[in-house]
């Protein structure tokens, strides 16, 4: 009965302190050049989350959804990426209320770089706007690797694939030009992102293309690879995939062991 009474106020404070701060909602907007006012009043909410025994039931719904709408806020992505930086090491990844809400502040970035990849146009002869893609490849160490491998998967590769298809089917292609040209872009991607399984299952289709037109034989359908997915379809499939491999390792197994 003490702790309650001890907790109960606390938590109304914070409750009414997150309450006030957000609403009304355009007030989010005027902070977009003075990020360190919000940054500084989350910071300091979530210290409390390993003190307050109702922190993950009832103060982390209202936190996330403010926190949400404040990255939505700002326009700038490196500032974003600044701001949601310092957040992360403040989460209890314990918590599955803290991993849930991580995950919820990953989907307010996610459409933003969904965006910068969808603006992006691919020119072997003159290419252009090139920070709409390295832009993206900077959030490699603050955004989990198999949610932005699976973002380039549907938004970046298809585009990509199409394009080096295209021109490896042209007559009287200069084999050294595109060779240079993949390897050029692969140069863009971080070291862990390139060590990443479904981005090196990327370019490993890149030079099955390669390899494809050098031989001839034309087994490749470029239908299979040149339509964009969103990135939640395409961690659906993976999900769906890793099931059903695990199945099949079930089933495997006992006749391994007979």
């Amino acid at each position: 009965m003490l702790l309650e009474k001890l907790i109960k106020p606390v938590t109304s404070r914070i409750l009414a302190a997150v309450r006030s701060l957000f609403s009304p909602q355009p007030q989010i907007q005027s902070w977009s050049r003075a990020a360190s006012r919000p940054v500084f009043f989350f910071t300091s909410l979530l210290r409390f989350q390993t003190l307050l025994p109702g922190f993950d039931s009832d103060v982390f719904p209202p936190l996330t959804n403010a926190l949400s709408a404040y990255l939505k806020s700002l326009a700038d992505l490196r500032e974003l990426k600044a701001v949601l930086a310092e957040l992360r090491p403040l989460f209890d990844t314990e918590s599955p209320a803290a991993r849930r809400s991580l995950a919820a502040l990953e989907n307010a970035v996610l459409p933003k770089l969904v965006a910068r990849l969808r603006a992006l146009q691919i020119d072997p002869s003159d290419q252009q706007h090139i920070e709409n893609f390295t832009s993206v490849l900077e959030w490699s160490d603050c955004v989990d690797l198999g949610t932005l491998s699976a973002l380039l998967e549907g938004e970046f590769f298809p585009k990509w694939l199409g394009v080096l298809f295209d021109w490896i089917h042209q007559s009287g292609v200069n084999l050294q030009e595109i060779v240079a040209w993949i390897q050029g872009w692969r140069s863009l991607f971080p070291a862990e992102l390139l060590r990443e399984s479904h981005v090196v299952q990327q370019f490993n289709r890149c030079w099955d293309i390669v390899n494809d037109a050098l031989d001839g034989t034309n087994k490749i359908d470029p239908s299979q690879f040149r339509k964009q997915v969103s990135y939640y379809r395409v961690l659906q499939n993976r999900q769906i995939e890793e099931a059903n491999r695990k199945q099949r390792d079930v089933r495997v197994g006992p006749l391994a062991d007979e």
